[in-house]
């Protein structure tokens, strides 16, 4: 995991690889705790070939993404 910001606020990242009914995915999590103590949690899954195509567009989403009341 990296520590990393969402909306302003502390939050983890991490990227994993997942297995379901034969089909490779790598993932993309990055999760938060906002201030009422509820867990945001922002995913982006795809094939591996594809993952570094998208992954420029996800971030710019992920870095404009805003939490209300913060």
């Amino acid at each position: 995991m990296t520590n990393t910001t969402l909306s302003g606020i502390p939050a983890v990242e991490r990227i994993y690889y997942l297995y379901y009914s034969g089909v490779t995915f790598k993932s993309l999590e990055v999760m938060a705790l906002d201030s009422n103590n509820d867990l945001i949690s922002i995913h982006y899954l795809a094939e591996p070939a594809y993952f570094d195509e998208y992954i420029p567009i996800v971030n710019h989403m992920v870095d404009s993404f805003k939490i209300q009341g913060q």
